[in-house]
């Protein structure tokens, strides 16, 4: 019985070791895939918070499925119980880790939502550096998408703005008598990528007259979808894979608790005959 059980924890704190190394990698490649996107300094400080807990929690499980093995091995019950303890309050933080998570998606996705809102209408073309356009034509060539809900959020952003008019004016060699004669842009980032597609759609984009914008769909090359759909469903696909690794993580736990303190029990049992 003590042998079959000890062989038992022996594979499973292998495995465990093995699932503290998959969840390190997997939540190293989260991040950084996401970063990509994410150089919002206010909502990478609450979107890479799952990332981080992963990150030490994979680190944690790697190290304390190495101890197991070499507590069963050696047969010790100090290392047993100091093994159970930890996977105990390893198991209670993993548990807290994921109700977080699952409890803060959506505000999470909210805060992503404002931020973004606020670089497209307000920051983009209006700062000192291009970080934020280059933020933002990232996005929107990567998701094949154009403004929030779509092109036309452009036309109400500051990137059209009285502020911009001036350096436009210069930049297109064009004047604007009046009110109904001005002209408007849209980021040439929002045109496919399609070597013809998008010849003919920049060609239109950076000199829209009034009546262009009341037909945004029907210039050739330009992608009609907005972005916060396609960016909530890309959050969403990466914030699924963290709580799905944080049940395997839970779940993993109890298993190690209860191998463990059946072998701390058997080997109690033989020292006490």
């Amino acid at each position: 019985m003590l042998i079959c059980t000890k062989l038992i924890v022996i594979l499973y704190n292998f495995i465990f070791w093995l699932t503290g190394v998959f969840i390190l990698g997997l939540s190293a490649y989260l991040w950084w895939d996401s970063q990509n996107y994410l150089d919002i300094h206010e909502v990478s400080a609450h979107y890479v918070t799952p990332f981080i807990a992963m990150l030490i929690l994979g680190g944690m499980i790697t190290i304390i499925g190495f101890l197991g093995c070499c507590g069963a091995i050696r047969e010790s019950k100090c290392l047993l119980l100091m093994y159970i303890s930890i996977c105990l309050i390893l198991c209670v933080l993993s548990g807290a880790f994921l109700f977080w998570t699952i409890r803060n998606g959506e505000k999470v996705r909210e805060r992503i939502r404002l931020d973004t809102t606020k670089l497209i209408k307000r920051n983009y073309g209006t700062g000192n550096t291009n970080a934020t356009e280059m933020l933002v034509d990232r996005i929107q060539r990567y998701f094949t998408c154009c403004g929030i809900m779509g092109p036309e959020d452009w036309i109400t952003s500051n990137y059209n703005n009285q502020t911009n008019e001036e350096n436009f004016n210069s930049m297109n060699n064009l004047k604007y008598p009046s009110a109904g004669q001005r002209m408007y842009r849209i980021p040439k980032s929002c045109c496919q990528d399609n070597e013809d597609r998008y010849n003919l759609c920049i060609g239109r984009v950076e000199y829209l007259n009034a009546n262009d914008i009341q037909n945004l769909k029907e210039i050739v090359g330009l992608n009609n979808d907005g972005c916060m759909n396609k960016f909530e469903d890309f959050i969403r696909h990466k914030q699924l894979f963290v709580i799905m690794a944080g049940a395997i993580l839970v779940g993993v736990q109890l298993l190690a608790l209860i191998f463990s303190f059946c072998l701390f029990c058997a080997i109690s049992r033989q020292d006490d005959k």
